[in-house]
Order: C-alpha cells, then sequence, then structure tokens
C-alpha cells in the first residue's frame, strides 16, 4: 500500500516497488508468474491541472497511436466525477519486438488542479495471468484532497 502526497494506490504484497523519479510518482512490479514470458507494471505519472480534458484526452490517444507500432484501440472509457474526468484506454501495440504484443490499459484522472496517468502494461499473451491484480490495483487509486485550514496567523 502507498499513501503518496496527493493519492492512496493498493498493490499485491508480492508485486515489488521501484524506485520512484521524476515525472513518475510510483511504479510498482509484478512477480514472474509461472507460464508468464514477463512481469507486467503498473505507473502512474502526474503533472499540473488539465482546462480541456476531453481534448487533452483526444490528443493523448493520437500520441498514443503514433507512438507505438502497430496500435490496436480496444476499449476507451469516460467517467464524470464531482472534480475529476477519468478516461480509460485499453490497447495492444508491439513491445520491444514485435514478437511481444503488449497489452495497456491507461486512466487518465484529469482534474483542474492536477492530473494523474496510470499506465498498466504486459504481454499480451500474459494478460489472462495478471489482469486481476492489475484490475484491482487500478481500481484501489483514490486522489487524497489536500488539508485545508492549517496554517496559523504570524504574532
Amino acid at each position: 500500500m502507498i499513501y503518496h502526497a496527493d493519492f492512496h494506490i493498493e498493490y499485491p504484497d508480492s508485486w515489488s516497488p521501484v524506485d520512484r523519479f521524476t515525472p513518475v510518482a510510483f511504479r510498482c512490479a509484478s512477480p514472474l508468474l509461472i507460464g508468464a514470458r514477463d512481469v507486467a507494471t503498473v505507473i502512474i505519472f502526474h503533472f499540473k491541472g488539465v482546462d480541456q480534458p476531453r481534448e487533452y484526452f483526444r490528443r493523448g490517444v493520437a500520441k498514443l497511436s503514433g507512438r507505438f507500432a502497430h496500435f490496436e484501440l480496444l476499449e476507451t472509457d469516460e467517467i464524470l466525477t464531482k472534480d475529476v474526468h477519468l478516461f480509460k484506454v485499453r490497447f495492444m501495440a508491439d513491445g520491444e519486438s514485435p514478437q511481444s504484443r503488449e497489452q495497456h490499459e491507461h486512466q487518465m484522472h484529469l482534474g483542474p488542479r492536477r492530473s494523474y496517468v496510470l499506465e498498466a502494461k504486459c504481454r499480451d499473451v500474459d494478460y489472462e495471468l495478471y489482469a486481476r491484480e492489475i484490475d484491482a490495483i487500478l481500481k484501489s487509486f483514490k486522489l487524497i484532497e489536500p488539508k485545508q485550514g492549517l496554517q496559523t496567523a504570524p504574532a
């Protein structure tokens, strides 16, 4: 379980957190399961707020399709919450080589003050092995509201 200043996320005990580095707020990797060819990873990127979330999402999907070879869009979804637009995109694309097709799920939590992208991926042939754990990790992501009124007045 990780408590960041701005969010909370849970991951299985068998998964290992990986050293954080900017602009990554959090990164973890699964163990190599029996029968799997590679591990699965979940990464959280954080950045400033977004004024036009739908346009940002549209441009983001366009960038993904240009960044990955043999990009195949599997599904998209949009969920409106009180403070954040949540966009989901799931796709397949070539990994480091055409023989290593990967399945990706990106969740974009886009708000006016702060935004996050959760990126989960694993090899396509391993997806069924990791899908339940990836889904649980992504669903556990919760934003933490900043504390208000803790400042003291100067004497």
